[in-house]
């Protein structure tokens, strides 16, 4: 993610308005969604820091006015956030490329499961990305072993059997009851996820190495493994 000194400079002195102003204050404070949006009081106090007299009188005001590039949300615009089209303009505005900034940073560390953060977290700060990956989804396996009191990591053999929709002499963990054949269908998908992230990801990162060479791409793995720890935690074990 750029700083809001680098985006603001490359933007055209005569078009550097109160919406342009906004706009920028909420990429950099990452207020994409719903779920990341900001106050107004957050975006003046951006503005003022960065800007100093040059910063909109009237925040919130500014912050209707560059509807639709901005969003409110809650009964009285309580927070707000940039949108879609918001992030276009400033790539007009600024040439620079930075819908990827937002698509890799609008899920972060803090949305991850606890227990797929309490491992990646520390090693992504000192830039070992493959690492981090790679302990995620050994606490993903781990995860599946406690579950079914399993005593060793037998990968895709593992998955297969313990995310069978079909009973096979096996404790198995089902995402939910199968009354219905999308139920099964269901099952059988993430059966094979499991088996995917076992084959394709932790045996590639036990014998060869994987393609993970910048935070981001560390992320977009992590939140596919946060994803599966959240649906072990919920699913219900069988035999």
């Amino acid at each position: 993610m750029k700083s809001f000194p680098e985006i603001w400079a490359v933007i055209p002195r005569a078009k550097q308005s109160n919406t342009a102003k906004v706009l920028v204050a909420l990429l950099v404070l990452r207020a994409t969604s719903a779920a990341s949006a900001v106050p107004a009081a957050k975006v003046t106090q951006l503005l003022r820091l960065k800007l100093r007299g040059k910063a909109p009188t009237n925040t919130a005001d500014a912050l209707r006015k560059a509807a639709p590039g901005t969003e409110p949300h809650g009964d009285v615009g309580l927070t707000w956030s940039i949108t879609p089209r918001g992030i276009q303009a400033l790539e007009k505005l600024t040439g620079l490329p930075l819908s990827p900034a937002i698509s890799a940073t609008g899920y972060g560390l803090v949305d991850l499961h606890p227990l797929v953060r309490s491992v990646a977290e520390p090693l992504l700060d000192g830039q070992h990305f493959v690492e981090a990956v790679g302990r995620a989804v050994k606490e993903l396996n781990f995860t599946v072993r406690q579950r079914t009191a399993r005593t060793a990591d037998e990968g895709v053999r593992m998955m297969m059997q313990v995310f069978s929709p079909d009973s096979n002499s096996q404790p198995r963990l089902l995402l939910a009851p199968i009354t219905h054949e999308w139920e099964k269908d269901r099952q059988e998908g993430f059966r094979f996820l499991m088996a995917g992230v076992q084959q394709g990801i932790a045996n590639v990162d036990k014998h060869g190495r994987l393609a993970i060479s910048s935070r981001e791409r560390a992320m977009e793995v992590l939140a596919m493994v946060s994803f599966l720890m959240r649906e072990i935690d919920s699913a219900q074990r069988v035999t």
